[in-house]
């Protein structure tokens, strides 16, 4: 009996594992074949700010090779397009990428995605598991080759719109400025026909003109 118990354990252990290691063995036997897959949306960022330079999108290569040397790592998959460019392909069923493995990503300014099969780690669905690698499993950008770029056009994105602004409200303040200049202006001219006018009808009075302050005669010489 003690050794029927230990048998069936062992068994049980065994499965697990080798479910496990058939779902990471069909995702990749599933892009070598395809040759396919929806890559992550790719989106800019600078300080704080996002912008989506393109959606999520299903991408076909020419080429795949499984667990092929590239430098010092090995990826689960190298995806290839006709024209050379390389896609890297880890496939998550344990454990995320080793921080060595991304640091060397970034130094070597590789592009790489991460696909999530962790819930299916013990499935041995195999339509299931190719289905959510090539489609709907969670999967994000490790790193972007192109991805320096994209942040610096949307820097200078931003830092022009700030320019435009800047300089729109500049405009605006001496548009404003020169509208209060312009009614002041106005007035005075308004103030100064009044002045005239006055001064004139004062004049066609001489009689009312020798009872007029010394003051207010002096303003009328001004006029």
């Amino acid at each position: 009996k003690q050794t029927h118990h230990f048998a069936h354990y062992n068994s049980r252990v065994s499965c697990k594992h080798v479910a496990e290691t058939n779902a990471h063995i069909w995702a990749k036997d599933v892009l070598e074949r395809e040759k396919r897959l929806v890559i992550p949306a790719v989106i800019a960022e600078h300080d704080g700010n996002t912008h989506e330079v393109s959606p999520a999108r299903i991408h076909a290569f020419a080429h795949a090779r499984l667990e092929k040397r590239l430098g010092t790592i090995v990826p689960d998959v190298i995806l290839e397009t006709a024209s050379g460019a390389q896609l890297i392909v880890e496939v998550r069923v344990t454990h995320a990428s080793e921080e060595a493995k991304l640091e060397t990503l970034h130094r070597d300014n590789l592009s790489a995605i991460e696909i999530d099969l962790r819930r299916f780690r013990t499935s041995s669905d195999r339509q299931a598991v190719e289905e959510a690698l090539l489609t709907d499993a969670p999967r994000e950008w490790l790193s972007n080759a192109k991805q320096a770029i994209f942040d610096e056009r949307l820097r200078n994105r931003l830092e022009a719109a700030e320019a435009r602004k800047a300089k729109e409200a500049e405009a605006r303040t001496k548009r404003l400025r020169l509208a209060e200049q312009e009614k002041e202006r106005r007035a005075r001219e308004q103030v100064e026909r009044s002045v005239r006018t006055l001064t004139q009808a004062i004049r066609d009075q001489p009689a009312f003109v020798q009872e007029l302050p010394d003051f207010v005669a002096g303003i009328m010489h001004e006029f």
